[in-house]
């Protein structure tokens, strides 16, 4: 106990020397004692990355730092601001060092993009992350599809008219696909003056549009030109696979055939 005595005199003595002649010249010392910060404080978030992403759920990931109080955390999340759907809220403990948090959601709608952030909450504050996006998967368009097309104008020069319902099927082959969606379908479709593929492409969520001309022979012998442009869209998923379609058909042919058609057609996988 004295040399500590002694110790802290010693420095006042050296203290007071230097500080003499300073305020002498008229600069003022200050003496601060240094404290060291305490650990505690609000909580930081680091929203992370979507994973597991199907058709109607994905799981969200993220990091948090309790900051030495306890801390728990929920992910916010929708498909515009404000983002009024949570998740549970959990602890992430109390600790000082960076801790990784998930949590799964579900009952979405497939082809759709959701925000979502990160929120840590403790006695000392509150703290969200920064705001990342996502996008659902779509449904699997592609086998056999038996079709009803409804004619709606034209249709003489195919032997069909205005209210005629046709029955037909369709192969639908899905082309350049990523994880969430495909690019393309192949379209083989039996008409009446031959066999039609199309190349339809994904235009937006779970439709796909494509035109195809085609070369033909009328009974006589003579030639014909058509053009079909065709429009397909998603309307019922199971599974994971479009089991219902609906769209539209348009042809125009010119040559021994000449004129036009619009129908509306309904698909349901076969």
């Amino acid at each position: 106990m004295s040399g500590g005595k002694s110790g802290n005199g010693s420095r006042r003595r050296l203290i007071r020397r230097v500080a003499a002649p300073l305020a002498a010249g008229g600069i003022i010392v200050v003496c601060v004692t240094q404290v060291s910060a305490a650990p505690v404080g609000a909580p930081t978030a680091e929203t992370g990355a979507a994973t597991e992403v199907t058709l109607h759920t994905a799981t969200l990931h993220g990091t948090v730092n309790p900051n030495g109080a306890e801390t728990t955390y929920y992910f916010r999340y929708g498909r515009t601001p404000p983002l009024t759907q949570t998740t549970p809220v959990q602890s992430a403990g109390a600790g000082t060092e960076d801790v990784a948090v998930a949590a799964p959601v579900g009952a979405l709608s497939w082809g759709r993009e959701y925000q979502y952030r990160l929120v840590a909450e403790n006695p000392d504050g509150l703290t969200a992350g920064a705001t990342r996006e996502f996008r659902t998967h779509e449904p699997r368009v592609g086998g056999r599809y038996v079709v009803r097309l409804r004619v709606t104008s034209g249709g003489a020069p195919f032997g069909e008219h205005r209210g005629m319902r046709v029955r037909r099927t369709y192969r639908l082959q899905p082309r350049k696909c990523g994880a969430a969606v495909c690019g393309a379908l192949r379209l083989n479709r039996e008409g009446r003056r031959g066999h039609f593929r199309d190349l339809l492409k994904h235009r937006s969520r779970g439709v796909f549009i494509g035109s195809d001309p085609f070369r033909g022979w009328c009974d006589d012998g003579l030639r014909f030109r058509s053009h079909a442009r065709t429009r397909l869209e998603v309307r019922r998923v199971s599974g994971g696979r479009a089991t219902a379609l609906s769209g539209r058909l348009r042809v125009r042919a010119r040559g021994c055939i000449h004129g036009g058609e619009r129908a509306r057609l309904k698909a349901s996988v076969q």
